[in-house]
């Protein structure tokens, strides 16, 4: 906690997405929920990275908000195009959201 004080308090607050993503995981924790996604997004403004659009696309799919995981996810495998867990989750995000057969088709894939 204290490094992560330290990050915030010596960021600058507008462009580091550090202090965006150490917000929302501190709203997350609080159950703020929406504050905590608009943190995050920003976040991923600032930097598109793998970890932070899985990250991402895990809180969407913990929230029951699937057609954004899967967007996340999708966007997070265009980074990393094969990483078999991120795929496993996509497909998780699609049987949820109805397209069962989208779903079917990477579980395939992986298997």
């Amino acid at each position: 906690i204290q490094k992560a004080l330290h990050t915030i308090l010596c960021a600058d607050s507008t462009t580091d997405h550090r202090t965006f993503y150490y917000g929302y995981l501190i709203k997350r924790d609080q159950g703020d929920i929406n504050d905590a996604a608009l943190r995050l997004m920003k976040a991923i403004e600032l930097l598109p990275s793998f970890f932070l659009t899985r990250t991402a696309g895990d809180f969407m799919y913990e929230c029951g908000i699937f057609r954004s995981s899967i967007l996340y996810y999708k966007n997070a495998i265009s980074q990393k195009e094969n990483d078999v867990d991120t795929l496993y989750l996509l497909a998780l995000s699609l049987f949820q959201s109805g397209d069962e057969i989208e779903a079917i088709k990477i579980l395939q894939k992986l298997s």
